[in-house]
């Protein structure tokens, strides 16, 4: 079976491998936030780093982005203020809790949880558009 469709250089079925990656990568991410929560003394990624949203490979890929049937969709423009705002809120936890202010921090996790589940689920519809 042949692809001929081709998504911003990745066939269809790369393309959804490319966006599972982007998942599990943004998993990760979320993941080592939300130890801060359990774990405030463990490693932390500066915040300055963690705000730009342009640092994480789900960054790049949405700054890259010039493939118009991808950047009209509701999907796409959805995930880049999504994802901005996640990093902006993951620098602001993790600088709460680097401040001893961890009881202010949990007051943003369900924010935090709701922008994650939101990437995703764009990720996901972005996956189905392009089948």
């Amino acid at each position: 079976m042949t692809l001929s469709i081709d998504y911003h250089g990745h066939q269809a079925r790369e393309f959804k491998l490319f966006l599972d990656i982007q998942i599990k990568q943004h998993l990760y991410w979320k993941n080592k936030v939300e130890l801060l929560f359990s774990n405030p003394a463990k490693d932390h990624v500066l915040p300055s780093l963690l705000s730009d949203d342009k640092h994480c490979e789900l960054g790049h890929w949405i700054e890259s982005i010039e493939s118009k049937d991808l950047s009209n969709l509701d999907a796409f423009r959805s995930i880049k203020e999504y994802h901005t705002e996640f990093h902006d809120l993951s620098a602001k936890i993790m600088l709460m809790i680097m401040n001893g202010e961890a009881q202010n921090a949990e007051k943003h996790k369900e924010r935090f949880e709701l922008l994650s589940k939101e990437i995703l689920d764009c990720l996901n519809q972005l996956n189905k558009a392009k089948q």
